[in-house]
């Protein structure tokens, strides 16, 4: 979510979010934790496809009829509760949680795990989203992380670009954390469950003790 929702003015301009209000869907990743424990398969689902959207309630209560729009309108209409009977009815998928992170949230988790490193195959500067940075290998914390993940108008597909670099990042902060054996240390993995459910909204089944037993399922 692009909510800017815990951020100071100070802050804000910090991460050149700007004072957008209300909060919107950029990134929906769905993911699937196969059975056995032995993999997890990430999905990345475009913003701008074209779905139906089911019929729904609005914020004061009037019925709005199904229709047809881009995939992230359904988290602008009716939040976490319509995207995901958005994702399910397009998909014929049975979602069982739902985590929700914002801006605030996305900066903190990654300054949790010390940062993570990606790699550009040339310099950027990019105005929209605030990411500057030179051709070449960096260590990204939480500021720059955000403007990397942010940033479509550097690509010539946009938001198709974007999924690419999101994929990459999230790819090299799961290995952060994998080197840093924050799954097997308990210290550690308390230090990033601290900060990442103060920074998160999820499902009231997904609760802490959810999480600590997907994380001891999921260390190897």
């Amino acid at each position: 979510s692009d909510s800017r929702e815990g951020l100071s003015k100070a802050e804000r301009d910090k991460l050149t979010t700007g004072i957008d209000q209300g909060k919107r869907s950029d990134t929906m990743i769905l993911m699937h934790i196969s059975g056995d424990n032995s993999n997890v398969t990430m999905v990345s689902l475009p913003r701008d496809s074209y779905v139906n959207i089911p019929s729904y309630k609005d914020k004061n209560g009037n019925r709005r009829s199904a229709s047809k729009n881009k995939l992230n309108a359904s988290f602008s209409k009716g939040g976490a509760p319509l995207t995901i009977r958005t994702i399910e009815s397009n998909t014929g998928l049975k979602i069982d949680h739902y985590v929700e992170v914002n801006i605030a949230g996305f900066v903190k988790m990654v300054d949790s795990l010390g940062g993570a490193q990606v790699c550009l195959a040339k310099s950027v500067n990019d105005k929209d989203s605030g990411l500057k940075l030179s051709k070449g290998k960096h260590t990204l914390d939480g500021v720059d992380a955000l403007a990397y993940v942010r940033a479509r108008q550097i690509y010539v597909d946009e938001d198709l670009g974007r999924i690419r670099a999101q994929q990459a990042f999230i790819g090299s902060l799961a290995r952060k954390a994998l080197s840093a054996q924050t799954l097997t240390n308990p210290l550690k993995l308390n230090g990033f469950l601290d900060a990442a459910l103060s920074s998160v909204t999820t499902d009231k089944q997904l609760d802490r003790a959810a999480i600590l037993n997907l994380a001891s399922r999921m260390r190897e």
